[in-house]
């Protein structure tokens, strides 16, 4: 996990990530900075970041069980807390999980916050008809594809290289049936060149809006 040095969290208003057992300031570059807490009393979101998540249709998940939604998450549900939102433009709910030793590790730093996943927000329609948005990291990247303003997929995989992010994301693309529309890309994480170059050559992209970086803190937290 690329990090800067360690700072103290004091502005409500920054992006703070959970990953891997730690808290982290999401910069605007992208870069994610190790950070102390020392006041329990600020009020914030802590978005939680790992791969424990579905959305799932309402007349399905009104009419199971609960037991059988968390196993749509994980084997082991003992061990977990789950979390579900109801997102009306998308009649679904969002169903995610955390260990319960990593919920409790983040309510005693900060008992006042409202834990979220990295996810939610990227759920939500955006400006554009057609669309592929991506938070990349070194270590993971979300995805989510929008067409004709309608979501159409959404998934987080781990990744090792940009060969791997290209992967994800042509095979996303073509799952999603973008390859022969115009569609925008928007990276909300680390700035990957080679990723980016590849996919204008791919795509023989001339126009230099179809590639756009932006801070994650645009995406309507």
């Amino acid at each position: 996990m690329a990090t800067g040095n360690k700072s103290i969290l004091q502005n409500i208003n920054d992006i703070s990530l959970f990953t891997e057992g730690n808290f982290y300031l999401v910069k605007d570059d992208g870069v994610l900075e190790n950070i102390e807490i020392d006041n329990k009393n600020m009020d914030l979101d802590i978005f939680v970041d790992n791969p424990n998540f579905s959305l799932i249709p309402e007349d399905i998940f009104k009419n199971i069980s609960l037991t059988e939604k968390q196993l749509f998450l994980v084997s082991n549900i003992n061990e977990y807390i789950f979390f579900e939102k109801y997102l009306p433009e998308y009649n679904s709910y969002l169903m995610w999980s955390e260990e319960k030793k990593n919920i409790e590790k983040i309510e005693s730093k900060l008992p006042t916050t409202n834990i979220r996943h990295l996810v939610e927000n990227l759920l939500f329609k955006k400006d554009y008809e057609n669309c592929v948005e991506v938070y990349l990291h070194n270590k993971f990247m979300y995805i989510s594809t929008t067409k004709e303003n309608k979501l159409q997929l959404i998934n987080r995989y781990e990744v090792h290289s940009e060969m791997d992010i290209l992967y994800y994301t042509l095979a996303v693309i073509k799952e999603s049936n973008l390859i022969n529309e115009t569609f925008k890309v928007i990276n909300y994480g680390l700035n990957k060149l080679k990723f980016k170059n590849k996919l204008i050559e791919i795509f023989k992209i001339k126009n230099l809006d179809f590639y756009i970086n932006k801070s994650l803190k645009e995406i309507n937290f």
